[in-house]
């Protein structure tokens, strides 16, 4: 799920402060950036991040990935049916939440 703070059809906006924020690497900011460009039916995953970021080291996204978690812009919540834990669901946006890492 990806949760925007401005809502404008056929636009990319993302809060001037997510995009300053130098706590982030250039790379965690690009895939905010490119996931913020999506819309909130977009079902985000760690294969989704790399079919969507071919030309960079791997290593790098799952860094990237780990610092908005830790920064509260991606929050991870379990999805559970019937008593058992049956995937993740990932929420982003570009306000973080200051609740603290969810990895």
């Amino acid at each position: 799920m990806i949760l925007k703070s401005y809502k404008h059809s056929g636009l990319t906006e993302i809060s001037k402060a997510a995009l300053q924020d130098i706590g982030l690497s250039y790379c965690a900011r690009g895939i905010l950036a490119m996931v913020m460009s999506y819309d909130s039916s977009a079902a985000i995953s760690v294969d989704w991040i790399k079919a969507n970021t071919k030309k960079e080291d791997w290593r790098a996204v799952e860094r990237a990935i780990v610092e908005l978690d830790r920064a509260g812009y991606l929050t991870l919540r379990p999805v559970i049916k019937d008593g058992e834990l049956v995937g993740t669901e990932w929420h982003m946006s570009d306000a973080p939440d200051q609740k603290g890492s969810s990895l």
